[in-house]
């Protein structure tokens, strides 16, 4: 039997909502203090510690004080309930429609790339993955109405996952009060008119809006407001504070590149000195 190997993080996530002001009053937000929910997800990036912090209106008077709002960027990472990363299960929906591989081939896939997972937990993935895109076709509209008479409208998450680059992207749209997919599909191409007629079906669907939240991707901005015109589109921070720490991260390593050839160097020459007759 093979030894069960220990899951260690790489980071620790911390995953604050986007919004930063009621949508309902205008009013700040403030965060809460407990976790929405915390655990430790397997990604194909690597093992991350996450958790994310609900926020509040404190604006005591405001009708819809009593609402949560959650960060769209958490709520992408993983499914509810779930250890395993989004990109995983993508890329196991993506290794079995398009590659039409086995449960063990992309079981041997998953283990290649360092996922602890087992063969039978593979297919409670693509199941997982066969849900996720039967919720775009199974509308849930009871949900629906019942957030938008709660909240005044809906708040959804825009993105993109690639399970292989150069390879098309499963793109969908999940509504964060109800937590439901409400469309989802793979974009061969990505440009705005591709996005326009993505996001068609769900403007279609007729429901209020309250904000839209993505990472911005080329062409998507001008989509979003062609399709919502003055709805808010509000920069996901988890991707805006990855592309501005990238460069930072590069830099980084750069530097601690020449320090250790530098330190090597002296050391090198200490040695010489201390060693030579």
């Amino acid at each position: 039997m093979r030894t069960k190997r220990t899951l260690t993080p790489q980071e620790r996530r911390i995953f604050h909502p986007e919004l930063k002001k009621c949508p309902h009053c205008g009013a700040p937000l403030e965060l809460c203090g407990y976790w929405r929910w915390d655990k430790t997800v397997q990604t194909l990036e690597g093992v991350i510690s996450a958790a994310s912090r609900p926020s509040r209106c404190t604006n005591t008077d405001c009708q819809s004080k009593g609402n949560r709002y959650v960060s769209a960027a958490g709520a992408t990472l993983s499914l509810p309930e779930s250890t395993y990363g989004l990109d995983v299960v993508v890329r196991i929906g993506w290794l079995r429609e398009r590659r039409h591989q086995s449960m063990a081939e992309i079981h041997e896939d998953l283990d290649a790339q360092g996922i602890q997972i087992t063969e039978r937990h593979v297919s409670n993935l693509w199941h997982n993955y066969l849900a996720l895109m039967a919720c775009a076709e199974r509308m849930d509209r009871a949900r629906l109405d019942e957030a938008v008479a709660q909240h005044g409208g809906l708040i959804l998450a825009v993105d993109g996952l690639q399970p292989e680059g150069g390879e098309e992207q499963l793109w969908f749209v999940r509504e964060l009060f109800t937590g439901l997919t409400l469309h989802a599909v793979w974009l061969p191409v990505v440009d705005e008119a591709t996005l326009k007629r993505f996001l068609a079906p769900v403007a279609a669907l007729g429901y209020p809006l309250l904000a839209v939240i993505s990472d911005k991707e080329t062409g998507l901005p001008e989509a979003v407001s062609a399709t919502w015109p003055g709805v808010p589109h509000q920069y996901c921070q988890a991707h805006y504070l990855k592309n501005v720490a990238d460069p930072l991260y590069t830099q980084d390593r750069h530097l601690k590149t020449q320090m250790a050839k530098e330190i090597r160097r002296e050391a090198r020459q200490t040695l010489s000195e201390l060693f030579s007759p």
